[in-house]
């Protein structure tokens, strides 16, 4: 398995001994980090809201392990996912049993929402980045795939961020500016809200 150059992770619990509200743990990659600060400010008083980010795949022993000691580590109510903006050389038939071999893992008594990766433009946001445009509607399928046959719950990320207009997108054209993320946000808050509430 190939690393990229850079290998961070990112995370943080609140009042990790607080048993009073339901809890809730966001999992994914740069764009997870990107808007957990507005999901958890969101719902601040409704729940609790920890998460983890990081740029390690879902082929990779140390992220499977990472995530799994996090999920057992505290009880969770809810759990998103949303991580596949990284490993470009991963399969969709890996990525697919990567993430069905992490899915398995969360307790059942954890609700599990699959979130679909974002959309993804070329530097500048002039042109879509047609090779990750590509590798992120196998992942998609592949994400969609794997929610029905485990009767999982779906957000639908993709469209959420096609619509972001270019004047919330960073110049990078994968990530985004504030309002950018208050949009992703949203849908999150929503998706998980449905799951508490």
């Amino acid at each position: 398995m190939k690393q990229e150059q850079f290998e961070w992770i990112h995370s943080w619990s609140d009042n990790t001994n607080n048993q009073d509200l339901p809890r809730v743990l966001l999992i994914g990659d740069s764009i997870t980090n990107g808007y957990q600060e507005i999901v958890r400010e969101t719902l601040r008083g409704k729940c609790y809201v920890d998460y983890i980010s990081t740029s390690y795949t879902l082929n990779s022993s140390f992220f499977f392990k990472l995530i799994v000691n996090y999920i057992n580590n505290n009880k969770y109510d809810v759990i998103h996912l949303n991580q596949g903006l990284h490993g470009f050389s991963m399969s969709k038939k890996t990525y697919k049993e990567k993430l069905r071999k992490l899915t398995s893992k969360i307790p059942s008594s954890s609700k599990v929402i699959l979130a679909e990766s974002t959309f993804v433009n070329k530097p500048g946001n002039k042109t879509v980045d047609k090779r990750w445009g590509k590798k992120l509607e196998e992942r998609n399928d592949a994400v969609n795939e794997l929610a029905k046959e485990m009767n999982l719950s779906i957000n639908h990320l993709y469209e959420v961020s096609k619509n972001i207009p270019n004047d919330l997108r960073n110049e990078d054209g994968t990530h985004y500016l504030y309002g950018g993320y208050q949009m992703l946000a949203k849908e999150v808050v929503s998706a998980i809200e449905k799951k508490l509430f």
